[in-house]
């Protein structure tokens, strides 16, 4: 049973909804997906073909926030036959190897999160999205690019000239969407180019297994991170089983801007001198290498497109640093959010209303994650100096804590507050806080329109009170609130783009 809706409240019967989403990926499978089982009529457009997309071997991480939502649809024991449980987090010096912090992901930590943290191939998380999909109805077109969306006629045309019309466009194509500059026109914030690139590596883990040094690590369920002079590179199993990986995502430093165009890339051009010997060992190893330059942009203003019919979601409205915790995670909240808001009782001249009210609900939300993950880059990146020994430091007084048999809750309280907040949201919670707020403003209005086909749309006021800050950024057991460090990382990030 796909639990969709909100408890207690009935769900929507009429003026069921023609969506079109754009876009394939986890992002659109999801939303697709939750749409349909709301009861509407959906349509996905994705360039690429199936087949090609369930073989990407690279990891993906479901917060407890995203295990939580997965196990609200049902498909939690999907997720569980393919999934590894991350159980520590640890932190090492890149250089060297030595342990200079662990964050178990258990006992009291894991007391204030909703459910596991977990890891995942995308391939496997693909094929669930893909299947259920297909089981819910679906009118699907793989193999078919969309090149244009027309919000003023609520049409998507393809590549070979055909049209589709919708009530709704949901476009979730991703960082280089198509959909994106339709919604916010000349509205784009101009964009910050990045001095570091993201380098994905995969190792077949019947490979790390052989080595005895590293099988320890993957028995330890550990999600690993190394910290080096001017980079970072982590690492996580993407799976139980034989044919899963060991994916590591290495951050290094643009130093030379010829460095941007090389492709593809060479594993002696990533430096991997500036890390310990048993990286360097298990870099040989590697299968696959791909690199991915990001640009940054400060969160969007605008989600929806002024008609009230174009919307979008994933990273097409908020693009996130790659090969993240948050990246999917943030994918599978829009999802829940926008199927929660359209499985209310609502009328099909409220749609603007319940496509604002998703755009508030979502946005102090992503925008947070968005800064947080760029802050903590920088501070897990920061040159070897003053900033750093401070870093590693506070990571090696937390480490000492956490050998005491008794975790002391005032310790717990101001260490990972921050870190309960991101990765214990609760998307369903906020749109309920919402619909208590709203829902009977929306039933009334749905009762008037009703009597009178040709009204013009009742538009409620969907602005969510916010608390704090409107984009608040939010700190973890890494960075703590230790305003020297982040100040010295920010430093280090200005003068790489000098």
């Amino acid at each position: 049973m796909h639990n969709i809706g909100l408890a207690g409240v009935s769900p929507r019967t009429e003026d069921l909804l023609d969506f079109v989403v754009v876009g394939g990926g986890i992002a659109g499978l999801a939303t697709a997906w939750s749409l349909q089982e709301a009861g509407h009529r959906v349509t996905l457009f994705e360039q690429q073909h199936p087949h090609v997309m369930s073989k990407y071997r690279e990891g993906v991480r479901s917060t407890p926030t995203m295990t939580q939502i997965l196990n609200d649809w049902g498909i939690g024991d999907q997720l569980s036959r393919i999934s590894i449980p991350i159980k520590q987090m640890t932190f090492l010096d890149g250089k060297t190897g030595e342990e200079l912090g662990l964050i178990p992901v258990s006992g009291k930590v894991m007391e204030s999160l909703p459910a596991d943290f977990c890891c995942v191939q995308y391939g496997d998380l693909f094929t669930i999205f893909y299947d259920l999909v297909q089981e819910a109805g679906v009118e699907l077109h793989f193999g078919t690019k969309v090149v244009s969306v027309d919000p003023s006629q609520a049409t998507v045309t393809s590549e070979d000239g055909r049209q589709w019309v919708a009530d709704v466009i949901v476009g979730a194509d991703g960082t280089e969407s198509t959909v994106r500059p339709v919604v916010l026109e000349s509205s784009a914030p101009p964009p910050d180019s990045d001095n570091r690139f993201t380098v994905n590596l995969l190792v077949p883990a019947d490979v790390v297994r052989q080595d005895e040094e590293w099988a320890t690590l993957l028995d330890a369920k550990s999600w690993t991170g190394w910290f080096g002079d001017d980079c970072s590179m982590h690492g996580i199993l993407t799976g139980p089983g034989p044919n899963h990986d060991y994916a590591l995502v290495m951050n290094i430093t643009i130093h030379d801007e010829d460095d941007w165009e090389e492709f593809p890339m060479s594993l002696e051009s990533l430096r991997v001198d500036l890390f310990e010997p048993r990286v360097q060992k298990l870099l040989k190893q590697s299968e696959q290498l791909s690199k991915v330059v990001f640009t940054h942009y400060e969160p969007f203003d605008n989600w929806v497109h002024e008609t009230g019919n174009v919307v979008l979601v994933g990273e097409a409205a908020h693009p996130i640093i790659p090969s993240g915790s948050h990246n999917t995670c943030t994918c599978i909240e829009d999802a829940m959010t926008l199927s929660i808001l359209f499985s209310l009782p609502a009328t099909k001249p409220q749609t603007p209303m319940l496509l604002n009210a998703f755009e508030e609900l979502r946005q102090p939300r992503c925008a947070s994650v968005q800064r947080y993950v760029r802050r903590k880059r920088e501070v897990v990146t920061i040159p070897h100096g003053p900033g750093q020994r401070r870093r590693d430091e506070l990571l090696r007084t937390q480490r000492a804590y956490h050998q005491e048999e008794d975790l002391d809750d005032e310790f717990l309280y101001s260490t990972y507050t921050g870190f309960v907040q991101i990765y214990g949201f609760d998307a369903r919670e906020a749109v309920q806080d919402w619909w208590a707020k709203w829902g009977r403003s929306i039933s009334i209005c749905s009762l008037s329109d009703g009597e009178d086909e040709e009204d013009e749309p009742i538009v409620v006021d969907a602005e969510v009170e916010r608390q704090g800050p409107k984009y608040p950024i939010i700190s973890d057991p890494l960075m703590g609130d230790d305003e020297y460090v982040i100040r010295e990382a920010e430093a280090a990030h200005r003068r790489g783009h000098g």
